[in-house]
């Protein structure tokens, strides 16, 4: 459910500025739960210290969900803002449009996987690009065409056992016994699609040959 909405029509945005907070599901039900719980305590309060105590403590907890458990609704680009689509108090669900921004001072692209490949992740981009959206099948990037094409040339295909994953981050291994930290992007055949990174790359090994 949206809470605050920080943003309006005609406003300039930022990549990186909050467009609206929004509690979870799992966070209004335990709300719901707790005001029902803090309402029959209220309704029962008496001078008895025990329900004196429970009223103050489901207090401060609903307080502090209210505060403290807001979801931050982040822009992925810079902008004009032309309609907000949502509301206060409303409900939204993945994939539904909440807001119309106009990227007018950037060209918008749209970017398809290589053949054969499927992208998992699409990179975020750099100092001259900006990943915009994913749809169906391929994703939309605004910035200058050169600049995306050299950030996609960069796609590789490397056997699968030569990616190490910890945790969020993939690493691959060189011959030189370099360990490097690469952007994982998807999947082609039975190799992985990653991203070369800046330093350039030597022979793979895989992990279990380290």
């Amino acid at each position: 459910m949206v809470t605050d909405i920080f943003v309006s029509p005609g406003q300039e945005i930022q990549d990186g500025d909050t467009l609206f907070q929004l509690l979870q599901d799992l966070h209004l039900v335990e709300m719901e739960r707790l005001s029902m719980e803090l309402d029959m305590a209220s309704a029962m309060q008496t001078s008895d210290s025990l329900l004196l105590h429970k009223v103050d403590s489901l207090t401060l907890l609903l307080d502090s969900l209210m505060s403290n458990e807001r979801t931050r609704y982040i822009s992925p680009l810079t902008g004009t803002v032309e309609e907000v689509l949502i509301a206060a108090d409303q409900r939204i669900r993945p994939g539904n449009a909440v807001a119309e921004v106009s990227v007018a001072s950037s060209e918008l692209f749209e970017v398809f996987p290589p053949p054969d490949c499927t992208i998992n992740a699409w990179p975020s981009g750099g100092s001259y690009i900006r990943f915009v959206e994913e749809r169906a099948g391929y994703a939309v990037y605004s910035g200058e065409l050169q600049a995306i094409e050299a950030r996609f040339s960069e796609l590789v295909t490397v056997p699968r056992f030569a990616v190490f994953e910890n945790e969020l981050d993939s690493y691959v291994i060189t011959t030189d016994n370099d360990t490097i930290l690469i952007f994982r992007a998807g999947e082609r055949n039975n190799g992985l699609v990653i991203i070369l990174p800046p330093e350039p790359l030597s022979d793979l090994l895989t992990w279990a040959e380290k």
